[in-house]
């Protein structure tokens, strides 16, 4: 299983782009998130090429997590002519992303609501409740395959789950968000109290904090420009 990114920045660093993921197999595409300048990078770079069936999870719903979708949705329903399948999430959680798709004028039949039973991945997944800011719901997602594990924090500020995982043998790789001086992110002064082998680090807030974490040799995806 592998996670490829469209970009790897936080809300605020749009260098980076938009923290932005997938991962495909065969004609089969798993997006998570899709932000502001997903959509875009997308197109450019021919990422839907023979894909035939498309699915999301959003992780929570700020505008560089969710603010790409409602033309995505469009576009893979008028152009493709592909339904998205999104990943149902709390009854609240899904109801107010449907508000947001209302709102942006996205037709209901763009786009379905799936459960986890229906998912056809060689892999399976599990979404878990994080904390980032008590406005939004958030998740955090555990992918699993041949009894391995990757965690994908999404925003979160949870770093004693980060150490709770980073213990566990079956958890091969942990992506986790990274920021400073922010309450609703990770911190990366705490980050570096850790061992770095299982760490990725992504939705990296600054250029500033880019610097130094290559300066401490940390991993940090490759992600589409």
């Amino acid at each position: 299983m592998k996670l490829d990114f469209i970009g790897i920045g936080g809300a605020f660093n749009p260098k980076l782009g938009s923290n932005c993921a997938y991962i495909k197999e065969k004609d089969k595409i798993l997006f998570i998130d899709m932000g502001l300048d997903s959509f875009y990078k997308i197109i450019k770079h021919h990422i839907l090429k023979d894909i035939k069936e498309i699915y999301i999870i959003i992780t929570h719903l700020h505008g560089d997590h969710v603010g790409g979708l409602p033309t995505f949705l469009q576009y893979t329903y008028s152009i493709l002519n592909i339904q998205t399948n999104i990943i149902k999430n709390s009854e609240t959680f899904t109801k107010n992303l449907c508000t947001i798709l209302d709102l942006t004028g996205v037709k209901k039949d763009n786009y379905q609501f799936i459960e986890n039973n229906n998912f056809p991945f060689s892999f399976n997944y599990k979404l878990k409740t994080t904390t980032h800011t008590p406005l939004l719901e958030c998740y955090s997602i555990i992918f699993e395959k041949d009894n391995q594990m990757i965690l994908y924090t999404s925003d979160s500020n949870d770093i004693n789950y980060i150490k709770e995982k980073i213990e566990d043998k079956n958890i091969t790789k942990i992506y986790t968000e990274v920021g400073e001086n922010s309450p609703v992110h990770i911190e990366y002064k705490q980050l570096k109290q850790l061992p770095k082998e299982k760490l990725i680090l992504m939705h990296i807030q600054s250029m500033e904090l880019l610097k130094k974490i290559k300066r401490d040799h940390y991993k940090v995806p490759k992600y589409l420009k």
